[in-house]
Formats: structure tokens, sequence, C-alpha cells
């Protein structure tokens, strides 16, 4: 998709988001669940109005941000470099949202479904999605992995976003499979698990980043 179909997506997700939320309205009750444990276990009631109101106004700032970033970036000449998989990271992410907002509808309307399955499941899918595109990014303040060396050096942008994505896509499968165990381990494990996966997303990464920059050299950077 283009630059302007990608909009539109992103128009049409947050008008479908905020009309579902409009008829839901009259039928949900006055205190729905809006957090969950890792067990799938509502744990924060809060009002129809909160819960039906997040989800549109995440995705409506999402879609207004994403073009109004590439403006103010101050490199923002490498934006023409990746605009297609700019646009996809985030199109992915308004439709993550949208998800995450018609399960919250259902539920609170009785629906019985298992958030603890779901919830890894999508952000899985995310977290692959991103990998995918993450070697295609170039240097940039908002997008991708944002870190002093490699904003300072292309190469090791690209090496560390190549890793990044490999990375990602690994982390992913590896929500999924924790969202498919969740009826089969305790709470406990699963959430160990999971904070395995992402302090794995977060370090590695920034350790590779760093260890390039040590690597290369100080006075060897372009």
């Amino acid at each position: 998709m283009n630059r302007s179909a990608h909009f539109w997506f992103q128009t049409i997700l947050f008008a479908a988001a905020l009309l579902v939320s409009v008829m839901a309205y009259p039928h949900l009750p006055e205190q729905v669940p809006v957090h969950w444990n890792f067990a799938g276990e509502a744990d924060r009631l809060g009002t129809k109005l909160e819960m039906l109101t997040v989800g549109p106004a995440i995705i409506f700032l999402i879609t207004l941000l994403g073009p109004l970033m590439r403006r103010i970036d101050p490199m923002a000449f490498n934006y023409e470099k990746f605009t297609s998989t700019y646009q996809t990271v985030m199109s992915s992410i308004v439709a993550f949202f949208f998800v995450i907002q018609l399960t919250s509808i259902a539920i609170g309307l009785g629906v019985p479904l298992r958030v603890n399955y779901l919830v890894p499941v999508g952000v899985g899918l995310l977290f692959m999605i991103l990998g995918n595109v993450m070697p295609r990014m170039r240097q940039n303040y908002f997008m991708g992995i944002r870190l002093p060396w490699t904003l300072a050096d292309r190469d090791i942008w690209a090496k560390t976003h190549r890793l990044g994505g490999r990375i990602f896509v690994a982390g992913g499968f590896g929500m999924i499979a924790i969202g498919m165990l969740t009826p089969f381990i305790s709470e406990t494990l699963g959430m160990a698990l999971f904070l395995t996966v992402i302090l794995s997303l977060l370090l590695v990464p920034i350790i590779y980043a760093w260890w390039l920059f040590q690597k290369r050299g100080k006075g060897q950077l372009n």
C-alpha cells in the first residue's frame, strides 16, 4: 500500500472502532473489566466510558502523529528510503489496538474470550511483523532501535536492525507459544517466560550495538 492507502486504512479502523464503541455503549454494564492478570482474570474494573474511549483515542493519536513525526524528525531526509516500512509499522500498531478494542468490548458484553491467550498471540504477531520489516528501517529518532551507537553510525544501525529483526521474529514466536501454553502452566512461570522474552528483545540489540561501537572505534564512525 502507498502512503495514502495506509492513511485511509488507519482512518477507517479509527471510524470503525468509534462506531462499534458507540453502538456497544447502551448494552454494556456500568462497570467493565479494563485490565487482566496473566491468568486472564480481571484485576481492575472501570467505567464503560473509560473502556470505550481509550482504544479509539490511541488509534486517533497514532493516525495523527504518524505524518507529524516524519516531518519533525531531524533525520526526516531518511524517511523516503523506508516510507513503506514506516507506514506498515504504523498501520500494524493501529490494527493491533483495533483488535484489542473489539476484544475488550466483546468481554464487556459477556463473550467468554481468553485474554491470557489472545493478548500474547496478538503481541507475538505484532513483533513478527516488526521483525520482518526492521532491517529496512533507516536512521531516525522515532522508530527502530534508537541508541547512541546506532544513531551515530549507519553501519551499526544497519547491522543492529538486521539482528534485531531476527530477535523480534523469534520473540514473536515465543509470545505466541506462551499464549498457547497459558492453560497448562502456572501464572508465575508464564510471567517469567514473558519477561524473559521482553528482556531478550530489549537487551540483545543494545549489547550488540554497544559491542559493534567498541569494535569499530569512535574515530571510525560514518
